[in-house]
This record gives C-alpha cells, sequence and structure tokens, in this order.
C-alpha cells in the first residue's frame, strides 16, 4: 500500500431490528427540501458486534424537525418515548425545552429498513422506544 492508497468504505447496513444505543450529540441544521430548521441526533450503537474495520463504535441518525408541535416528529418520536408528556413553562420554569437533557443517556431504538427512489435500502431509526437505566 502506498503513501496515496485509501481503503474502500464499505458502508454496512445494520440490520432491521432494535438496539440499545447512547444518544451521543446532537446538530442544528436545515432540511434540504423544505428549508425547515431540523435536529439531527447522531446515536451510537453501544453492542460492538458490527463488522467495522476501525476501533470506531457506529453510528445511525436521525432527523427531527425544529418544533415542539404535538403532531411534530420530534415530539411524536423523540421526546415522548423518552420523557413522555413535555412540561408545560410554568411545571420547568422556562421559556424553552432544553433537548441537551438527553445527550449521553442511553435508550434503545428500532431501526427499518427504507428503499430509496435509486432502489438503495437503507437502514432508518423508525421509533426512539425508550430510556435504558
Amino acid at each position: 500500500m502506498s503513501k496515496f492508497s485509501i481503503p474502500f468504505y464499505n458502508q454496512i447496513l445494520i440490520s432491521e431490528g432494535c438496539y440499545e444505543v447512547l444518544i451521543k450529540d446532537m446538530q442544528l441544521g436545515t432540511n434540504k427540501f423544505n428549508q425547515k430548521e431540523q435536529i439531527r441526533v447522531i446515536f451510537e450503537f453501544l453492542d460492538s458486534g458490527f463488522p467495522d474495520k476501525s476501533d470506531k463504535k457506529a453510528t445511525i441518525s436521525a432527523y427531527y424537525t425544529k418544533t415542539l408541535h404535538p403532531t411534530g416528529n420530534l415530539v411524536a418520536k423523540f421526546i415522548k418515548p423518552l420523557l413522555g408528556d413535555i412540561p408545560t413553562e410554568e411545571e420547568s420554569g422556562s421559556s424553552e425545552f432544553e433537548l441537551d437533557q438527553f445527550l449521553g443517556k442511553k435508550c434503545e431504538i428500532q431501526i427499518v429498513h427504507h428503499i430509496k427512489e435509486d432502489c438503495e435500502i437503507i437502514a432508518v431509526v423508525n421509533q426512539v422506544n425508550r430510556i435504558l437505566l
């Protein structure tokens, strides 16, 4: 291997099912289709049973629209399964809901496969199930 050789990147397709993960990071961005603000949640798998050639743990990301509307995917698929109901301003004593309270928490996620328009199969986070103690 010469100094300019780079090993090929082989992305693994994570099998469908439930996995224990760590909520590793959150990033704010913009949805490329509708230009709405979105939150990218990065989950790190606790099980090291993935055929990765590096020492790095496998991760998967989920994207949620940045809104606390009750029917929004952030509330329905991320916050409610982890926390239950969102506290009101009066209950929390704050005018904002802090998402970073979930950073570093262990939880369970459900992975499903979707087929993209180009027929590529991808693994996506379908649901965050619960916080693990």
